[in-house]
């Protein structure tokens, strides 16, 4: 696994228990991925076994039950419609701002949502 995969796991991991601190005891959390190769690799996955980090795997080509497909991706793109950047740094500012700006219950809502396109899903 690349060095940065590497330090992006553990960036993640720490700003979870940093953040969430009452809920990121280990082995109290799940990932949610879409089993994109990098997600998948051996080392990742025993990674996250190690820190006691359940994951929860997504049926390939379903963006419909992938909350940023449905719901975060859509926002930040009707949100930032129509305007420039110039520099990465300004696109990270304002996506950090836009994300930031999200209510917690806008997140709640999402997983709400989540849980009932997965009964769909499994219904048909």
């Amino acid at each position: 696994m690349p060095l940065g995969t590497w330090e992006i796991l553990k960036r993640l991991l720490q700003r979870i228990k940093r953040v969430r601190s009452q809920d990121a005891k280990q082995g109290d959390w799940t990932l949610l991925h879409d089993n994109a190769r990098p997600h998948t690799a051996f080392l990742v996955k025993r990674f996250l076994a190690k820190k006691g980090v359940a994951c929860l795997n997504h049926p390939p080509y379903s963006p419909n039950l992938s909350p940023p497909d449905f719901f975060l991706f859509p926002k930040l793109k009707s949100d930032l419609k129509g305007q420039r950047f110039s520099h990465i740094s300004d696109i990270q500012r304002n996506v950090t701002t836009q994300l930031k700006d999200i209510p917690k219950d806008g997140y709640a809502r999402s997983f709400q949502d989540l849980y009932s396109r997965s009964q769909k899903c499994i219904t048909v």
